[in-house]
């Protein structure tokens, strides 16, 4: 895997928005592939990558932070719907 990238700060509190609210949130990917789940909490691992991890309806799912080219929610009332990352 190529080496962690930090994201911007201003986008890290949206996804860390997401994880405090419970927000179900649809992922689009540097891939194009897409992840749907319930934004749970961000972890940091030693070699400093920041993730995300994600329950979906079958597992619980851990997203690099720099891998996320979108974030969205429609759920209504959420504070924002949908935050671009690249």
């Amino acid at each position: 895997m190529n080496s962690y990238t930090p994201i911007a700060c201003e986008h890290h509190d949206y996804i860390e928005l997401a994880c405090l609210r419970g927000y179900p949130v649809i992922i689009t990917l540097t891939d194009n592939s897409e992840l749907r789940g319930r934004a749970v909490t961000t972890e940091t691992r030693s070699d400093h990558s920041e993730w995300l991890l994600l329950d979906t309806a079958v597992h619980q799912k851990s997203v690099r932070l720099d891998c996320i080219a979108q974030l969205s929610t429609d759920i209504e009332g959420a504070a924002f719907s949908t935050i671009c990352l690249k």
